[in-house]
């Protein structure tokens, strides 16, 4: 085949493609769909969740009555603690964790560790006499919230952390 057969072909091929993409459009303008802006001060974990799962036995001093609730506990603790060493590595910004937050800014500790007390069961599995594992899921959003509440958001400066009134006297430690 010659160089200007192939052109004409290419030329017919293109030109149909223009036309069937000129067909498949409509004459209603296209609708703008209502889509939010993402906010600048949000957190790309936020809409994100955490599991953490965690395994534990009754002390052998329980009594057989009470072991099987000591167990669940045991677990239930161990599970929040894995939930909790997640959620503490979590980006604020470029220079930040949320566990770094947590260290310096007290009543962000306490609120995060109330919500994550409100974490999902999942599953309660008995995995032996006296012995439970147990997993929990928690959504992001409302530790992200707690932080936004706080002023601590990913793209601004963090506020000066509360100043700790020691009377004059050196800290234990």
């Amino acid at each position: 085949m010659t160089l200007r057969k192939l052109l004409v072909i290419a030329a017919i091929g293109l030109s149909l493609a223009g036309i069937t993409a000129c067909s498949q459009l409509s004459a209603e303008p296209p609708q703008i769909q209502n889509v939010p802006a993402p906010d600048p001060n949000g957190y790309p974990w936020e809409n994100e969740s955490v599991q953490g799962s965690g395994r534990g036995a009754a002390p052998k001093s329980t009594q057989s009555a009470q072991r099987d609730l000591a167990a669940r506990n045991s677990a239930r603790v161990a599970a929040l603690k894995d939930l909790q060493m997640q959620m503490r590595q979590l980006a604020v910004g470029s220079d930040h964790t949320v566990g770094s937050i947590m260290d310096n800014y007290l009543n962000v500790r306490r609120a995060i560790e109330k919500q994550m007390q409100q974490a999902e069961t999942l599953s309660e599995v008995k995995v032996g006499p006296s012995e439970y594992e147990v997993h929990l899921k928690a959504p992001l959003s409302p530790i992200a919230q707690i932080l936004k509440q706080s002023y601590i958001t990913p793209n601004n400066a963090l506020p000066k952390p509360p100043v700790q009134h020691t009377g004059g006297s050196q800290p234990l430690s």
